[in-house]
């Protein structure tokens, strides 16, 4: 079952910096929600297990993910991606288009999926309005996540001179949990009666 999800995300942060974040892989996938472990293979590929629950079913896909492509210039870059359940219970392979593109003083980055499902997943892919929500979930937080790993700490006050080692405060991040599939259902629902409301 093929599907094809675009998405955009929107940081306050200039395109050169979300470019060159995206570049670092392994450190762009400890990004993603549900992450449990990444492990780098070279500077354009990683592998590792990412936890999804689509309704009743939590799903763990170990899979790997590689650019293909990576233009510079322009801020675009193309990506394979592929994931099988560690429980024989479907497959998932993606090609995947990134764009990032100057927005007044930020920018915005397009991320374009066309995703084969196979198994028991692969039910899923016949609700085009539910794996669009998925996608959307997925990726405004992984955004959230991406944003809050790039922001610049906050400077010391230079009045005062404290030489006690002090506990780091890392920005805080969208926790990695399981994608719900309640919540995306519901998400799902109000965007097809949205749609049913604005074809009357």
């Amino acid at each position: 079952m093929a599907s094809h999800v675009t998405c955009q995300f929107k940081l306050s942060l200039p395109p050169q910096q979300v470019w060159d974040a995206l570049k670092d892989v392994e450190g762009v996938a400890h990004c993603f929600p549900g992450v449990m472990s990444v492990e780098a293979l070279d500077e354009h590929a990683c592998k590792g297990v990412v936890q999804v629950r689509l309704g009743p079913m939590q799903l763990e896909f170990a899979g790997q993910f590689l650019y293909t492509e990576l233009d510079e210039a322009n801020w675009c870059a193309a990506a394979d991606a592929q994931g099988q359940d560690r429980r024989g219970r479907g497959r998932a392979e993606s090609k995947i288009l990134l764009k990032v593109l100057p927005e007044g003083m930020g920018s915005v980055t397009t991320v374009e999926a066309k995703t084969e499902l196979s198994g028991t997943v692969a039910q899923f892919g016949r609700a085009k309005s539910v794996i669009q929500a998925v996608a959307e979930t997925l990726i405004g937080d992984f955004a959230k996540n991406l944003e809050a790993k790039l922001a610049p700490e906050p400077a010391a006050p230079l009045a005062v001179a404290d030489l006690t080692p002090a506990a780091a405060n890392p920005p805080a991040m969208v926790k990695r949990a399981p994608v719900g599939g309640l919540g995306l259902a519901l998400r799902a629902l109000t965007q097809w009666l949205r749609g049913m409301f604005s074809r009357a």
